[in-house]
């Protein structure tokens, strides 16, 4: 039985709004940070006459030498060597946003930033920015007058590559894949250098003059249609030129508010991106201002509730001097330990962010769904430049959940994490952001499943006889090919077989933004066992058997590739 911890639905609200709690921690720092908090300031902190960085700006926050996370400080000072002045992190190279602005008492200048849901302080000189993209957005590559192609930066040294390299033509729409922090110049200044892929599939950095940006949607993507300023009585139209919309190229017909786009062409005119898009029975040009996009899932899909893990520092007391070794440098002090915190995601009685019950408000929170929980959609709708979709799923009201500790993903590596449960569920409907969902998901446990011709798991004896082999492992079940020889097995099944879906687990894709999907499988099959031998000091490759007389069931995983529904 796993630790749990009861919390009360008033706490479970103040965690769940991990960041505006920790921003009311400076409310006496910052005037007019946290309107609704009393505070007192003696000596407010003087806002510095010139700063890189404004509110709302968002800048990089890179990985530092020595240290496995970004560390925030409490106050605007200089971080300690020993990170006791530190009650915050994340995560090198995430990004963060500029909350305030302030010149410290050494004259040099500090932003309290919000870093994937932690809140504290950072000198100018440690941040990277204004970040005009993250990673996965998109950009319009952009040449030099008279110029039809970018050059390249190595991705290595960051000088111009080879002119062979170069073979990213202006105009071309290209995602963001890292972030790369230099100072080049060397006038103390990091700047920001971002990698793309072009379609002949050469890599290298382009900096801020290069890229337009960053774009809604991509060739190809779908949109919600939104009805803008030049749209008369609400009637939904295009352009039928790049451009802005004129009584001259006014086009319309059958496309209403809420319509769904698809994008299939991209121009720049004075310096705005317009798209050629298809919408019922009309096609033409819009900016970015008249959709909100992509839109991801359809109603009827399955998809997964799935929420970033938020890192912080423990609350226990900070160690006291006695506690370190007599004469050992301030640097040698032990590092708060890091938790991560996984939260549910809140359903909504309409399209729009949660809004929690104050004095002057009502909350508009119908319940939670628990993260990894598999939901439902029925509707979808756009609102404020987000798209919404109504969900149903197995949760529980809010002030019902629980914690409890379990291994989490963080990236492509895993960390015990404190994860937000339901003990007991029921089905509840209500709205969530698009981030909030990831998917769509071919399969849920509980289907029955059949294993495709291409598989690799397959496996015919030399009897004539087919098998499916299921790996213990999803690191398994990735890496198994037709040559694969360290791949082990739980068992195999007859290819005809019945084959159940009963868990589910995901991996951040090794390219692009997508997720892997593999599931466990269970079946009536024979078990697999292993025998080694030693050669010289040194074991060689193992040699799988399997019991020929057993009828046992066995699971293991595979890749949401090699399955298809039965009977379909």
């Amino acid at each position: 039985m796993k630790p749990s911890t009861r919390i009360s639905g008033a706490l479970f609200i103040v965690v769940a709004s991990l960041v505006l709690a920790a921003m009311a921690c400076y409310s006496d720092q910052v005037p007019g940070l946290f309107e609704l908090t009393p505070y007192y300031t003696p000596t407010p902190m003087p806002t510095p006459a010139q700063s890189r960085l404004s509110v709302g700006d968002y800048a990089l926050v890179p990985q530092e030498l020595g240290r496995a996370f970004f560390s925030l400080t409490v106050y605007p000072e200089p971080l300690a060597s020993n990170l006791l002045n530190s009650k915050a992190l994340c995560d090198g190279g995430s990004t963060a946003r500029v909350l305030y602005a302030a010149q410290g008492e050494d004259s040099n200048v500090y932003y309290l930033i919000n870093c994937v849901g932690s809140v504290g302080w950072a000198a100018e000189n440690r941040l990277a920015g204004p970040l005009k993209f993250e990673r996965n957005d998109l950009g319009l590559t952009i040449a030099p007058p008279g110029e039809q192609r970018v050059t390249m930066l190595d991705e290595f040294t960051l000088q111009p590559a080879p002119i062979f390299m170069q073979q990213c033509m202006a105009g071309t729409i290209v995602s963001i894949l890292d972030i790369k922090v230099a100072d080049q110049d060397g006038d103390g200044t990091k700047e920001l250098y971002y990698q793309v892929e072009c379609p002949r599939g050469t890599r290298g950095y382009l900096d801020d003059a290069q890229l337009l940006g960053p774009l809604e949607i991509n060739v190809g993507d779908r949109a919600l249609a939104v009805i803008g300023a030049t749209d008369d009585d609400e009637v939904y139209r295009l352009a039928s030129e790049p451009g802005p919309i004129t009584p001259e190229t006014a086009v319309e017909g059958n496309c209403i508010e809420g319509a769904i786009l698809v994008a299939e062409e991209a121009r720049v005119v004075d310096g705005e991106v317009y798209y050629r898009l298809t919408c019922g029975d009309i096609s033409g040009w819009a900016s970015s201002d008249r959709f909100i996009g992509p839109f991801r899932y359809d109603t009827g899909q399955r998809v997964l509730i799935s929420l970033p893990p938020i890192a912080t520092f423990n609350t226990e007391p900070e160690p006291s001097e006695d506690e370190f070794e007599e004469g050992a440098p301030a640097s040698a002090a032990r590092e708060p330990e890091v938790i991560y915190m996984v939260p549910p995601a809140f359903l909504t009685t309409g399209p729009g962010p949660a809004i929690f019950e104050t004095e002057e408000t009502e909350s508009n929170v119908v319940g939670v769904c628990p993260t990894r929980s598999v939901a439902t959609i029925s509707q979808y709708a756009g609102f404020d430049g987000v798209i919404y979709y109504q969900v149903t799923c197995q949760g529980c009201m809010a002030d019902e959940v629980q914690t409890e500790q379990q291994t989490i993903s963080v990236g492509n590596a895993t960390s015990t994490g404190i994860v937000s449960i339901c003990p007991q569920t029921q089905e509840l409907t209500g709205w969530v952001d698009q981030e909030t969902l990831r998917g769509p998901l071919p399969f849920v446990p509980g289907d029955r499943v059949r294993i495709k011709d291409t598989s690799y798991t397959l496996e015919t004896t030399e009897e004539g006889q087919t098998y499916v082999r299921l790996p213990t492992t999803t690191s398994g079940a990735f890496a198994l090919t037709p040559t694969s020889q360290h791949v082990e097995f739980a068992g195999r099944c007859p290819v005809d077989s019945e084959f159940v879906i009963t868990d589910f687990a995901t991996e951040q894709a090794r390219t692009g933004t997508g997720l892997n999907f593999y599931f466990k499988l269970e079946c009536t099959g024979q078990p697999a066992s292993y025998t080694r031998t030693d050669q010289g000091g040194r074991t060689s490759t193992a040699t799988v058997r399997y019991d020929e007389t057993a009828s046992e069931t066995i699971t293991g995983w595979v890749l949401a590739r090699d399955l298809e529904l039965a009977g379909s």
